[in-house]
């Protein structure tokens, strides 16, 4: 599996949260800085998908 494919959808599937497990597991080929843009990213469109169900 890429990294720069699915790990959005890792994070979006936990509740915008990239699990520790796949830091660990691509944090050769993936920076830090990249894992936390995207659970930022993500953090954000979960908060707006809700406020749009409220």
């Amino acid at each position: 599996m890429k990294p720069k494919e699915n790990t959005h959808e890792y994070s979006l599937s936990n509740d915008g949260v990239v699990s520790q497990n796949r830091r660990k597991q691509y944090r050769y080929s993936v920076p830090t800085e990249v894992f936390d843009f995207i659970e930022m990213t993500a953090q954000e469109v979960l908060a707006q998908q809700q406020a749009l169900l409220e």
